[in-house]
């Protein structure tokens, strides 16, 4: 039976040398930097870092290098560790740094993809030049097996997990996810020491990539994420990018409800940031575009509209942020006076405000309640509702729902009326 030749826990194999190639800097060697028994990540040569994985019969090579040389010194390298053969080859996406190096591996290798990413090797460059995938003697470094939302692949016991969560850095990212090791492989779907990237002429979305993110940690059970362009992480930090998106996002739609125009608002950014806010300015301003604004502003001409119905607490978004609310949820009444009352789980509220012509409220009276009283829950959900009610400042009415805000849009009550 033949078995893994190198059993340290913290191995480093350096290759060779690469030189140059014209470049002002020197290539780092290739190094294979044992994560767990059997499994490697793949670093240095020309291109993405990319991992390797030894089954019972055989071995799956995560990402490809870019050029002969690196190939050569990854070839060697996996000689050096297994004398089993390389199957598989994953392409985590179609940038040239994860599958130029494709055409340097042997004919026998099944290379694998997730079915947007195949379709992108065949997409015009962003100079306007055709791919050169497309010449009839490649045609065999492109993925040939490919699939949609999940695919296992088995090295005889040992099973490897393809995952495919959505739209991010590009339409075609996918993660390796080892669950006997608990490690994901993300591509670069994750950037640690530069502002992450996202290809928008690839189908990429920053808004997408927030979610696609959030479904991975939701779906696996991973402990140890190791990325293309950064050192392994921690879920911990995967949330903090998450946020730190988020963040850059709520900033730019706030900057452009303000009037603000694309320099102005790249100018309130780090320089390094601010490819990614363009694309984040350009991804809101095309929602605008396909999702007009369809509220009917309430004003004092048309506030009958709202009178006399209940709403139901339905969502609410606080300073940007999803409030997560509990079972019981509180309602509100207006009455043609301007006066407001409602009710939460076992308290009444009340209060009153004025609306203007061009749909400016005044709140006249904080809201009050007869009691405080109720299960913990119940009570931190209704003080933070009483506190945020009175900030807003424009009711907006659309179907069966009615929209309280503040006019950056980071705070929002939304109330429904249930049909019967």
């Amino acid at each position: 039976m033949k078995k893994i030749k190198l059993t340290l826990f913290s191995v480093v194999l350096l290759v060779f040398s690469l030189s140059t190639f014209g470049q002002r800097r020197e290539v780092k060697p290739v190094e294979f930097k044992k994560v767990s028994n059997g499994l490697f990540q793949i670093m240095g040569g020309r291109g993405a870092q990319g991992g390797m994985y030894v089954g019972d019969n055989g071995v799956l090579v995560i990402d490809a290098k870019m050029d002969k040389p690196s190939v050569e010194q990854v070839l060697k390298g996996i000689k050096q560790i297994t004398d089993k053969p390389i199957n598989y080859l994953v392409n985590t996406h179609s940038d040239g740094d994860h599958v130029n190096g494709n055409r340097y591996f042997p004919e026998s290798v099944t290379f694998v993809a997730h079915e947007n990413c195949r379709k992108e090797f065949f997409h015009t460059k962003r100079n306007g030049t055709t791919s050169e995938w497309s010449k009839p003697e490649l045609s065999h470094f492109i993925p040939s097996m490919t699939f949609r939302d999940k695919l296992n692949i088995h090295l005889g016991s040992k099973k490897v997990e393809l995952w495919y969560f959505g739209v991010g850095h590009t339409t075609g990212d996918i993660v390796v996810y080892f669950p006997e090791e608990k490690t994901a492989f993300l591509g670069d779907q994750i950037f640690l020491k530069r502002t992450q990237l996202i290809h928008s002429y690839k189908g990429g979305n920053s808004f997408e990539h927030v979610k696609t993110l959030n479904r991975m940690l939701e779906t696996l059970d991973a402990d140890i994420f190791c990325s293309a362009h950064s050192e392994m992480t921690d879920r911990k930090t995967i949330g903090k990018n998450i946020r730190r998106m988020k963040e850059r996002q709520e900033k730019v739609r706030t900057l452009i409800s303000g009037g603000k125009n694309l320099e102005e608002i790249k100018n309130e950014f780090p320089k390094e940031e601010r490819k990614l806010v363009e694309t984040i300015y350009r991804e809101i301003k095309s929602q605008q575009a396909e999702k007009p604004d369809t509220r009917t502003l309430i004003t004092s001409q048309n506030k009958s509209r709202i009178v006399g119905m209940q709403w139901i607490l339905e969502k609410m978004t606080i300073d940007g942020k999803e409030y997560r609310l509990a079972k019981e949820k509180p309602f509100i009444k207006f009455d043609k006076d301007g006066k407001v009352a409602g009710f939460g789980s076992v308290n009444r509220f009340f209060g009153s405000m004025k609306i203007d012509t061009k749909g400016n409220i005044k709140w006249h009276k904080a809201f009050g309640s007869t009691q405080m009283a109720g299960p913990p829950e119940f009570m931190k959900q209704e003080t933070a509702f009483l506190n945020v009610l009175p900030k807003t400042e424009m009711l907006g009415f659309e179907g069966i729902r009615l929209y309280a805000s503040t006019r950056d849009g980071k705070t929002e009550l939304v109330f429904y009326v249930p049909v019967r």
